[in-house]
Parts: C-alpha cells; structure tokens; sequence
C-alpha cells in the first residue's frame, strides 16, 4: 500500500513532483493534484491530503522518521496553491453541515476530495470540520480550510457517541446552525450532493424556524442513520440547548453510536419526525451496495478516494442527463 500511494505528479514546467509522503517537499514545492507540501520541522515536509497539527500518539505509517515530535503542518508555497474551481453556495433553502473525521487513515484524504470537487459538506451554505487535533484540509474558495479540535482519542467503531458529544458541543458553542434552515452531519466515507437535497426539502414544505423535525431515513430499521443526519432549524436549537439533559437520560448512552443517541435525544425532547426513505442510500440499512444515481441525495459508505469518486461521477451524470 505504501507504494500505491507514493503518487508521483507533474509541475507545470512537467517536472516530477515531490514523491507522497517519501521525498522531502521543500525543494520541488509541487505535489500532486489533492495533495500539499506540509512541514514537519524545518529539515522535513512531505507532500499529503491533509495535515493534523501536533504530535500523534503514533507516528502515522507513512513517516520516514517516527519519533513522535510534532507537525507544524506549515503549507510551503500556500500562496501558490490554485483555490478551488467552485464557490461557496448562496442556494436556497440554506444548509448548515458539519463533518467529524479521523486524521489518520483513509478519512482525511476522502475530506481533501470532498474539497477539491465541492461536494459533501463543501455543496453547503456554511459548513465546519471536527476532529481529534486540528487539522489542514487544503484550500478552499476563501483560504486554507482547517478542522476545529475535539480532542481525543478517536474511536472508529459504533460506540462513538462521546466522541460525537465533543463534537456537538462545539457545534454548540460555534452557533452557525442557528442561521440556516437546516442542520445536517455527513460522514466522511458518504457521497452527498447538496443540490439533489434541497428541492426534496422545499417539497416538505416547512416552516424550519417553527417546526422541530428531523428524519428518519433508514426503512429497515425506521431510524435516523449516522451518515446523513438532518433537522430543521428548530429542532436543532432544541437539540443543542438540550444536549446535556440527553446525555443524563441511561437510554441516551446505550452502546449503539451516536446516530442512536440524536435520534432518541430529538424524541425526548418532543422533535417530530418525517419518514422519507428516498434520501439515504445505505449499505448498513439495505444490506447491499449503495446505487450510487438511484435519485437519493447521499450514498454510503466509500471508504477509497477511487470508489467516491466514481460514485460522485455517476451521480453528476445522472444530473446533468436529467436537465
């Protein structure tokens, strides 16, 4: 796998790129397409997706020389890096999303394609990034996109909900949600396309500030499913100036993960719910591979950069065939 990923780009001159993660970046200051040159120190950057800020409780894998010291995740040549080709959305009705991501593993390079094509949380209105130390995603239309730190550890597994508290809390605490009509967490691994979302939003015919609803999307279970969690306006205010009573409740914290907990959180504290099946296209719902252009408006999972973005690819044809 490490020989995979030593991906080796052109410059525009047709110079090789420094090799990922292997080759000393300063000199060639040129990495491939979804990639920076990000310092370690002084004598060492290595072109990545993204980079955490701060020491690791591991030396990633990937590190020439693990000896545990800190990034700095200074970017070499920022200035440089083309911004992305699309810009923020002024669509109508309004997204607020948020994402919670690893910095390690496949999750990081999955959010620099997020970026880079202005999908994902990236098709929303306003839009933050959560995770275990702050991190730097790479440049958006208005400058370098960062996470916000959580703290850690980080669980990968379904028994994720504190993790997520620490998120929400922030979320919280940042109060972007409270300006836009709707409220959405996206996982990492799903292919979600803002655009196909808000006339299936505009259908329900909502008085967002007015009415707390949220959705379930998950027909096997009749559930809210963690990969596209969405709530009006109203029902996040509620959620977030209820956050802290949900997590006394016993039931709140049963070992089921944090899609669990927001969906009975939103029931206790009387949110309504719509039963709309045709949003969520879910491998861990349906039990077989996500129809990535089947009409829904968020597909999981894709755990590979090749995988999202073929997924990604049929959805925009099939949008742009349906004009």
């Amino acid at each position: 796998e490490a020989d995979a990923r030593a991906f080796v780009g052109r410059s525009a001159s047709g110079d090789a790129c420094a090799r990922s993660f292997r080759e000393d970046c300063h000199g060639k200051r040129c990495c491939s397409q979804f990639e920076s040159c990000f310092e370690k120190n002084s004598t060492w950057a290595t072109c990545q997706a993204t980079c955490a800020l701060g020491a690791s409780g591991s030396a990633p894998p990937w590190d020439p020389n693990p000896d545990f010291m800190p990034w700095t995740c200074k970017v070499v040549d920022a200035d440089a890096a083309p911004a992305p080709r699309w810009r923020s959305s002024t669509a109508s009705p309004s997204l607020y999303c948020f994402m919670v991501t690893l910095v390690a593993g496949n999750e990081p390079e999955l959010v620099r394609r997020h970026l880079a094509s202005g999908s994902g949380i990236f098709g929303c209105n306003a839009y933050d990034i959560f995770s275990e130390r702050e991190m730097v995603v790479g440049p958006g239309p208005k400058g370098w996109i960062r996470s916000t730190a959580i703290g850690g550890p980080m669980s990968s597994t379904a028994n994720n909900t504190r993790d997520f508290l620490r998120a929400w809390r922030k979320v919280r605490d940042i109060g972007a949600y409270k300006d836009h009509a709707w409220t959405l967490k996206i996982d990492p691994d799903a292919v979600f396309v803002a655009d196909l979302l808000r006339p299936k939003l505009v259908a329900h015919a909502i008085d967002t500030k007015a009415d707390a609803v949220y959705f379930k999307n998950c027909e096997t279970w009749e559930s809210l499913q963690g990969p596209l969690e969405l709530m009006s306006n109203a029902a996040a205010v509620s959620f977030f100036d209820s956050l802290d009573r949900c997590y006394l409740v016993p039931l709140m914290m049963k070992v089921l993960g944090e899609d669990w907990f927001i969906g009975h959180c939103l029931d206790h504290i009387g949110a309504r719910y719509i039963k709309d099946y045709d949003l969520l296209d879910d491998q861990w719902c349906t039990k077989r591979k996500a129809k990535c252009g089947s009409g829904m408006v968020a597909f999981h999972p894709f755990k590979t950069t090749e995988s999202y973005e073929e997924c990604l690819h049929l959805v925009q044809h099939e949008m742009a065939t349906a004009v």
